[in-house]
């Protein structure tokens, strides 16, 4: 087992890498006093990488970074996956990794259930006949009508973070939710049944 020696408060340096996500600038309203920076492309990652203790990454990631990552104690992944680690040179190394697991579980959830109530809603369609100025009569046939979500079934097929929070999403719409998971006698109670994928 390799202990991991991390520099003092006052030592430490992060750098946060992404393209996109002003981390850095969150991180200063934070008013920690510890020194950091941020790199927005995978070039400037790589140059500045020396200089980190702290690595916080995603999509930026190449295993070449730890050549130049003299420093690094410790590299936090801003998503829940960790597939693109080297683990085995990352513990070589004694450098801790961690993922941010359950970090979308909110987003995704509710940009699913958005997605369930455009469809039964007919968003798309209603949006597309409004460009083209199109107003149609009243609709008979209940299949082809908008609908409302209460009294419908959702099937979730895997009740982690991102499932159980669509589940409760779902019974807050008046929703019955079945709930699929590999080990059906633990679940936090979120879907009405749930069934192992042997069951569907």
């Amino acid at each position: 087992m390799i202990l991991v020696k991390i520099p003092i408060r006052s030592e430490i340096v992060i750098q946060f890498a992404h393209p996109a996500y002003r981390m850095a600038e969150r991180f200063e309203l934070q008013k920690t006093g510890i020194r950091h920076f941020q790199t927005w492309t995978i070039e400037e990652t790589q140059d500045r990488v020396t200089e980190a203790d702290v690595l916080v990454i995603s999509g930026f990631w190449r295993n070449e970074l730890l050549e130049n990552a003299k420093k690094l104690t410790y590299i936090q992944s801003i998503g829940a996956g960790y597939d693109q680690f080297p683990l085995d040179a990352l513990e070589e190394r004694g450098i801790l990794l961690a993922n941010a697991s359950g970090v979308n579980a909110d987003a995704v959830s509710q940009h699913a259930m958005a997605l369930v109530l455009a469809l039964i809603r007919h968003l798309p369609s209603g949006r597309d006949n409004q460009r083209q100025h199109l107003w149609r009569d009243m609709i008979s046939a209940l299949n082809d009508r908008e609908d409302d979500l209460c009294g419908h079934t959702m099937v979730i097929v895997g009740l982690g973070e991102i499932g159980s929070r669509l589940a409760k999403l779902a019974k807050a719409f008046g929703m019955t939710v079945i709930g699929v998971k590999r080990d059906a006698a633990h679940h936090d109670g979120s879907s009405d049944e749930v069934y192992t994928p042997s069951n569907l």
